[in-house]
């Protein structure tokens, strides 16, 4: 409803999947791109790992940043948020974390940088400029109550936002098609 055509055109062009040299990002989970289930517990990443044969997945979707990591024992071990080596013999689903609506208590934007030359994954945290966030709420013509991150902001002492709503869609809201996979290997 508040998307303009260009902006609607624009999000109809970008894929589900993006595909890299031992590497595969998506917005959620990796089972069914198209639902965007949270990666959360164990079952869900185990879920995700055997859905693909990368070695390292990007997601985000939760807004929680961090990583799971599997080894030989199959058995995906969540972390907080570090920087690490991709190592022989282990696979990584690793949550971004959110730029715009952190649900982890900490305000500032959440990212990573990821080397698949050096093997290496480094998260970062930038400072969000909260007043231009909501001059754009308001301009948009939403209320500032309808967003979590502007009612509660861990920066004024308020208490953290630990209670967000869930955008997974039910199976009759499902996206349609076929989900679209860019390789970007060879850029």
């Amino acid at each position: 409803e508040k998307l303009g055509a260009k902006a609607r055109a624009l999000f109809a062009t970008l894929p589900l999947v993006i595909t890299g040299k031992n590497f595969r990002c998506a917005h959620g989970g990796f089972k069914d791109p198209a639902v965007f289930d949270y990666v959360e517990t164990q079952e869900e990443a185990l879920e995700s790992f055997n859905a693909t044969k990368e070695q390292v997945l990007f997601c985000g979707h939760s807004h929680n940043p961090g990583l799971f990591v599997m080894g030989k024992s199959g058995v995906a071990h969540w972390l907080e948020p570090q920087d690490f080596e991709v190592e022989e013999g282990k696979r990584y689903i690793v949550n971004v974390g959110s730029v715009g609506s952190p649900r982890d208590g900490n305000p500032r934007a959440s990212y990573v940088i990821f080397d698949d030359e050096a093997g290496t994954v480094q998260f970062f945290r930038a400072t969000f400029d909260f007043a231009a966030f909501g001059a754009a709420v308001a301009k948009a013509g939403l209320k500032m109550d309808d967003v979590p991150m502007l009612r509660s902001r861990p920066a004024k002492g308020a208490e953290a936002v630990r209670v967000a709503p869930d955008f997974s869609p039910d199976a009759s809201q499902r996206v349609t098609g076929d989900v679209v996979e860019n390789d970007v290997t060879m850029l």
